[in-house]
């Protein structure tokens, strides 16, 4: 992390856990840039779902008090950026009352307080900027995006692709058009948010 500009805090060591797969203590270079290109395709979504899942060490999906100090801790280095205590902090964004904090009620704290959770991003960024540079993975974000769409058209018209634009057409025929097909599927199952509304969807 020493090369994204980052120091070393309890977040990158949680980082670090998830890119040492088989648990070696130490990262090998399929490890490293498997969670490189997953943690730089994540959405604001999926990041905040990583920190969320990361922190409801009993799987409940919701974080009580004590998750949520350990999170502002770990995501800060041990310097949270939190007005008040944490008690307040419950009580202030606990809409349904019970307590604890679940996955809507989390993402309301970082609309209202982004800096909460801002390291989280700010290594995001750092590994884009990095690699591929931020246009880069725009453009590959992008491509994703596109792919889905055509995925969903081809589910509902029978497997058959939509028709290409004016532009398209005409970009093809002068043989600027070079698209390769995107692995959408793959990239989405990597997801935090995607893997959490699957689970939604089975219960």
């Amino acid at each position: 992390f020493e090369m994204l500009g980052e120091q070393r805090s309890p977040f990158t060591d949680a980082l670090f856990a998830l890119i040492d797969a088989d648990g070696s203590g130490t990262i090998d270079f399929d490890e490293y840039v498997r969670v490189l290109i997953s943690y730089c395709m994540y959405t604001k979504e999926d990041i905040l779902k990583f920190c969320f899942d990361f922190f409801d060490v009993d799987g409940s999906g919701t974080i009580d008090e004590a998750e949520f100090i350990e999170l502002c801790k770990t995501v800060n280095n041990a310097a949270p950026m939190f007005p008040g205590n944490f008690a307040n902090a419950i009580e202030m964004f606990d809409v349904n009352d019970d307590g604890l904090i679940d996955f809507s009620e989390f993402v309301e704290i970082d609309r209202r307080f982004p800096l909460v959770l801002f390291p989280a991003f700010r290594l995001q960024n750092a590994m884009q900027k990095q690699t591929l540079g931020e246009a880069g993975w725009k453009s590959i974000n992008e491509a994703v995006v596109r792919q889905q769409r055509i995925n969903e058209y081809m589910e509902l018209h029978g497997g058959k692709e939509p028709p290409d634009s004016v532009m398209t057409k005409f970009l093809k025929m002068l043989g600027l058009v070079n698209r390769k097909k995107v692995h959408v599927d793959k990239i989405v199952a990597a997801r935090p948010a995607a893997a959490a509304k699957v689970g939604a969807e089975a219960m």
